[in-house]
């Protein structure tokens, strides 16, 4: 997969309005599912996201994470090695097609931080693309969290299949990237970033 992410920037708990108010939603709606939640962190980077859910949010799940860059795999897999229910994999061998998801983290990926350092935004064909593939894996009633995106998850050509899940812990409100429409220059205002997969 192609790198998307400029920075491997990230620290532990870097996201609790996002983490908690996931894990309200999800223990809702997965309560009777009968088996151990499977959740994708994409581009996690060094491991802390990983770590901070485990740790504080929903310890039960299985985690996998995927990232492009193997030296932050390489503390990743150092910083959890005593945790049970996670696995590593570099995105550029990692074969999606392999697994399936009910949560699926896509957090500070698919953008370049244009209020910091005056970037373009990511191509849209480059988040479109990528949403595509990761909506392959996910499963119908899972959940796809996308948040820090210079696009909105509704634009692109999977957009049909979700509906946004509305709550007040989960917002773009202190989003540090600007959003823009699939034109990548007329600016939208910041969307929900918490969607439902339909089908």
């Amino acid at each position: 997969m192609s790198i998307l992410q400029t920075t491997q920037s990230t620290h532990y708990d870097r996201y609790p309005h996002v983490f908690r108010g996931t894990k309200i939603i999800i223990e809702k709606d997965f309560s009777a599912l009968g088996r151990t939640l499977e959740i994708l962190s994409f581009g996690c980077s060094t491991g802390e996201e990983i770590k901070s859910l485990k740790d504080k949010y929903i310890p039960d799940a299985n985690y996998t994470g995927v990232d492009v860059n193997e030296q932050a795999l390489i503390k990743a897999r150092e910083l959890l090695k005593n945790y049970q229910g996670v696995v590593f994999a570099n995105s550029i061998h990692f074969k999606l097609e392999n697994n399936r998801y009910d949560v699926i983290f896509c957090l500070s990926v698919l953008c370049r931080h244009l209020l910091e350092k005056n970037e373009p935004p990511l191509l849209f064909n480059l988040f479109d693309d990528t949403l595509t593939a990761l909506d392959r894996r996910l499963n119908i009633g899972g959940y796809l969290v996308v948040y820090n995106a210079n696009y909105c998850v509704l634009d692109s050509s999977i957009g049909d299949k979700y509906e946004p899940v509305y709550s007040a812990t989960i917002t773009e409100s202190n989003s540090n990237v600007q959003m823009y429409c699939k034109d990548g220059v007329n600016t939208r205002e910041l969307g929900i970033c918490l969607f439902k997969k339909l089908r």
